[in-house]
């Protein structure tokens, strides 16, 4: 079948689909959207029509999700979902005096980002930011980004990686492992050599790195395997295993307590972090100033004195 723009449902028609589905009411639907049950009735069954399919079975008074109704029912709720975030984006921009758009790495910009961006946002009075979570590299123009924090090696399509750090791991535990029987006592190494390990899957060698560095051996227990930096870190605080975890995001753990580091030796990681601009682009005075502020940021940090 030929796509015709006359398909796109309209908002409010969706709107309507939407409310009486999660309600699964017309009469609720009318409540919530301030509007007559007739009206959502119209509104439902013009949907129908114009997408040629039915969405509802009417059985008595109640309505049910029809099977294209259930199939058709998240992709309409992305759709409002967008709808209102261009709105939410547009009202933001008209009462900013600029936007930077920027995508960040999950635990980096929770852990360590966020809480130093209120120096960079007094320094920019007006500015509104916009802040996406991406791990990988993707096109920048195409998601109408300005610039991106990477992990890796400085390589991007279409882009230009400018570096910022490098950063170094050190193997931490809790005080909740260290308590249990076989482990209380023991130094560090030993606990090591001992505890199961938690490994980080997109930092695979990680462990078989530092024990060739430090121990000049393997690793002796393959231990659990988590996804996220976050989760690695939550896994030791529970007294999981042995974490070896980036430096400069265990601050809080480490002033409080909760985690304790096992080894003087750090070990630098193989990657190191940048900043990625688009390519053939004029320069972005905003880029430029995110950039001459992050990396200030990270010459004043403690943690990176040693590298």
């Amino acid at each position: 079948m030929k796509f015709s723009r006359r398909m796109l449902p309209n908002i409010e028609r969706l709107q309507a689909f939407e409310c009486a589905a999660r309600h699964q009411s017309v009469t609720l639907a009318a409540q919530e959207l301030n509007l007559t049950q007739s009206a959502i009735s119209r509104q439902i069954q013009e949907l129908e029509s114009q997408l040629g399919i039915i969405l509802f079975n009417r059985v008595r008074r109640r309505i049910e999700l029809s099977a294209a109704g259930r199939k058709f029912r998240p992709q309409a709720l992305r759709l409002l979902q967008q709808a209102e975030e261009l709105v939410i984006q547009t009202v933001t921009a008209a009462n900013a005096t600029s936007i930077f758009s920027i995508a960040v790495l999950p635990t980096f910009g929770s852990r360590w980002l966020i809480p130093r961006l209120s120096s960079f946002l007094a320094l920019h009075p007006g500015i509104s930011l916009n802040l996406a979570t991406r791990d990988g590299p993707f096109d920048l123009a195409e998601h109408a980004l300005d610039a991106a924090i990477h992990y890796g090696t400085p390589i991007w399509a279409k882009a230009t990686c400018r570096y910022l750090f490098n950063e170094v791991v050190v193997p931490v535990a809790s005080p909740v492992l260290l308590r249990q029987p076989d482990l209380a006592g023991l130094s560090g190494a030993e606990v090591i050599a001992r505890a199961p390990l938690l490994h980080l899957s997109t930092r695979a060698r990680d462990w078989t790195l530092w024990f060739e560095h430090v121990l000049d051996a393997e690793p002796a227990r393959l231990g659990h395997r988590l996804e996220h930096i976050s989760s690695l870190i939550s896994a030791a605080v529970a007294g999981l295993g042995v974490a070896l975890a980036p430096k400069y995001l265990l601050e809080d753990e480490l002033a409080g307590g909760e985690l304790v580091i096992l080894s003087d030796h750090q070990l630098p990681t193989q990657a190191s972090y940048h900043l990625v601009v688009p390519e053939h682009e004029p320069q972005n005075h905003m880029t430029e100033s995110f950039y001459t502020w992050i990396t200030t940021q990270i010459s004043l940090e403690t943690q990176w004195k040693t590298l």
